[in-house]
């Protein structure tokens, strides 16, 4: 009973932790372009036409986070500040379930270890405070993994198959390599039938009804896609060292353990591993979530990247918990559990997520902050955001898009923050009697250098000032 009690202090304590560091200056970084872009779909006073109008035509994932979000900002307000409190709490709800998950493999022994890896995982934290779509996917998949391990445990409970495929599918609709997760139950199921004789026809039904459902909906997904994932590059022979790992767990020596012990562990308990539903479709996930995309990526497009499989972390490390916890040799055990626990602390405290807490802090992310207050700290209160060249007539539209994203996210930027700045229209700026302003280029989108939009001869430049991601010019034009 005593221990009992011990053990759920400590569990609550990670869960403040997790949950403390998640939430600890949420929004010290201001948005950068892919959350922009976000914000701006979501706009809560557009009709759902021109939500759908706007995500087709600069999204390459479905629409669902876009469609949540934009019903969030409806219900709490549309503010700059709000929108990533709802991945945070995507977040916080996936660590909980990932403890719930742990539970359903049966090894409760582990359950400590296990949620204080999730609950410090620098990678997960992260996209926990992105106001983008990996953050509910990696929900998602977690739930289709919970409610699948629960089915496993009480195959005759209805509730569990109609949660499993109501979570998968919704998980298929938020990301396209969510049907990973389907491919590996599959995969589970012909080999239950092939090899063990075990035809488990409410899993087979329910995997039916999630493939059907996702044909439908991808079909029209792929005729509507704008175009796919133009700026992901092919992975390098630097890839298949650590397969993402050193990102996901925080460094090279933190990726390499996690890497190393994984093979050991499946290849040492190779045997029971395929006795077990769980674990085998767990190594299923794993296996496909990279050999599907390299081949997918060698015949057609780059299509890998690590946040795309983000939600590897968690099979992962249930793999490598419950597996330390299976050895018979407790010094190993112990020893592995001191080098797990040791390496992630020690990596967490140099991360600027620990570190913020008792200092200032660089940012990384385009600093409108700054740049906004120097407008506004100046004898000079207008400025133009400078429209992005397209470097091809197709992009025209798509580009035109990204200046009204930008602009709408920095008119909401001075609003939330009663900034007493004038934003101009750079179209209309030759037609107004104002002959001095400040002119702010993205550097992230711009492709001229952050060169002055105007002719030569017509202006000159008296202020010059780089900010993170952002340069800022105050010209004069004659």
């Amino acid at each position: 009973m005593i221990l009992r009690e011990k053990n759920t202090i400590i569990i609550l304590t990670i869960f403040f932790l997790g949950i403390f560091f998640r939430l600890y200056n949420l929004n010290f970084e201001d948005l950068w372009h892919d959350e922009i872009l976000s914000f701006w779909i979501a706009d809560p006073s557009i009709s759902f036409i021109e939500t759908l109008n706007r995500h087709n035509e600069l999204e390459q994932v479905p629409i669902l986070f876009n469609l949540i979000l934009k019903y969030f900002y409806k219900t709490f307000g549309y503010n700059i500040y709000l929108g990533r409190y709802l991945s945070c709490f995507f977040g916080i709800i996936s660590m909980i379930f990932c403890y719930l998950l742990y539970l359903q493999s049966k090894n409760n022994n582990g359950s400590i270890f296990f949620i204080t890896l999730i609950a410090f995982n620098i990678f997960l934290i992260k996209y926990s405070q992105e106001l983008r779509v990996y953050s509910l996917m990696t929900l998602l998949v977690i739930l289709s993994l919970y409610f699948l391990f629960k089915i496993f445990n009480k195959k005759q409970d209805k509730l569990n198959y109609y949660l499993f495929i109501l979570f998968l599918f919704l998980a298929i609709l938020s990301h396209p390599f969510s049907i990973i997760i389907l491919i590996s139950a599959i995969c589970l199921s012909l080999i239950q039938i092939i090899f063990f004789k075990e035809n488990l026809i409410k899993l087979n039904i329910s995997l039916f009804l999630i493939f059907a459902l996702s044909v439908i909906y991808y079909v029209t997904y792929f005729l509507n896609l704008n175009e796919l994932t133009p700026w992901i590059t092919q992975v390098d022979i630097k890839f298949f060292t650590n397969l993402f790992f050193s990102k996901f767990f925080g460094s090279r020596i933190l990726g390499l353990l996690h890497l190393i012990t994984l093979i050991f562990f499946i290849f040492r308990f190779r045997k029971s591993f395929i006795t077990s539903d769980k674990f085998l479709v767990l190594v299923f996930v794993i296996f496909f979530s990279y050999s599907l995309p390299l081949i997918f990526s060698l015949i057609f497009k780059p299509l890998l990247i690590e946040r795309y499989v983000m939600y590897l972390i968690v099979p992962v490390l249930l793999i490598i918990s419950n597996s330390i916890y299976n050895l018979e040799k407790i010094y190993l055990r112990n020893s592995l559990i001191a080098i797990f626990i040791f390496l992630t602390f020690a990596n967490f405290i140099t991360e600027d997520t620990f570190k913020q807490i008792f200092k200032k802090i660089d940012k990384q992310k385009p600093d409108f902050y700054s740049t906004l207050n120097k407008i506004e700290n100046s004898n000079n209160k207008y400025f133009i955001i400078k429209k992005i060249l397209p470097k091809n007539k197709e992009k025209i539209k798509f580009n035109s898009y990204i200046d009204l994203a930008l602009n709408k996210y920095v008119e909401k930027y001075i609003a939330n923050n009663n900034l007493k700045l004038n934003l101009l229209s750079q179209d209309k700026i030759d037609f107004s009697n104002i002959n001095e302003f400040w002119i702010i280029c993205y550097k992230d989108v711009d492709t001229s250098q952050c060169e002055v939009p105007f002719e030569k001869d017509k202006y000159l430049v008296k202020d010059n000032i780089d900010f993170i991601r952002i340069n800022l010019k105050k010209i004069y034009l004659r």
